[in-house]
C-alpha cells in the first residue's frame, strides 16, 4: 500500500519533464543518456549538462552499492575539456 501511494503522489506532483536520449557508445555497458532540454549554457563557450549512466550490474564506490549515476557536467567547448559538477549514486532494486 505504501508503494502504491508513493508512486500515486509522485504522478499527481511531477511536473517538469526531462528528454532523455540514449548517448551511443563504444561498449553496451553501461548505457549512457543524456538530458537535451535541461541543457543550460553557463557562459560564451560552456554548456551544463545532466547525463545518467545505468550499469547492467551492481557497482559499489565507497562500500556502497549502486548501479546507476545521475550527473551535472559542465563543457568548454572551445578548450574541448569538461568537468563533473555534481553526481548522485542511485540503487535500483
Amino acid at each position: 500500500m505504501k508503494k502504491f501511494l508513493a508512486t500515486l503522489l509522485f504522478a499527481t506532483t511531477t511536473t517538469a519533464h526531462a528528454d532523455w536520449v540514449k548517448i551511443d557508445a563504444p561498449m553496451p555497458d553501461p548505457v549512457r543518456y543524456m538530458d537535451k532540454s535541461a541543457a543550460e549554457k553557463s557562459g560564451a563557450d560552456t554548456v551544463k549538462l545532466w547525463h545518467i549512466v545505468d550499469y547492467a550490474g551492481m557497482q559499489a564506490h565507497e562500500g556502497k552499492p549502486y548501479r546507476s549515476i545521475k550527473a551535472n557536467y559542465e563543457y568548454d567547448c572551445s578548450q574541448g575539456r569538461f568537468r563533473a559538477a555534481c553526481s548522485c549514486l542511485r540503487e535500483m532494486i
